[in-house]
């Protein structure tokens, strides 16, 4: 019978409580009677204290921007990819050294 009165003027008081410490969230346990017990509390941050990192973007013609690939990896050399790939080349269907 006293379940619901208690539990209703215990929330309350945490709603007025949480609005007065400028609590964001809670984290609360009830009992069999209705009584409230809090056991987390998480206070609302400083907006004025975020601030983001500023981004920095590198030119293109940065050096970091350069491929480390090997010689025979760069699209350019065409025959690198081919020994690469294909190790034999293929001369109307037989293979070289068959």
């Amino acid at each position: 019978m006293l379940l619901w009165p208690i539990l209703w003027w215990q929330l309350n008081l945490v709603i007025r409580w949480m609005r007065d410490a400028k609590v964001s969230d809670v984290c609360f346990q009830t009992n069999a009677w209705g009584f409230i017990t809090i056991r987390y509390a998480a206070f609302q941050p400083d907006p004025s204290l975020y601030r983001p990192v500023e981004q920095t973007f590198r030119e293109l013609s940065d050096p970091s921007w350069e491929s480390n690939l090997p010689a025979n990896l760069i699209p350019e050399a065409a025959e690198g990819r081919l020994a690469l790939i294909l190790p034999r080349k293929n001369r109307g269907g037989v293979t070289e050294g068959d």
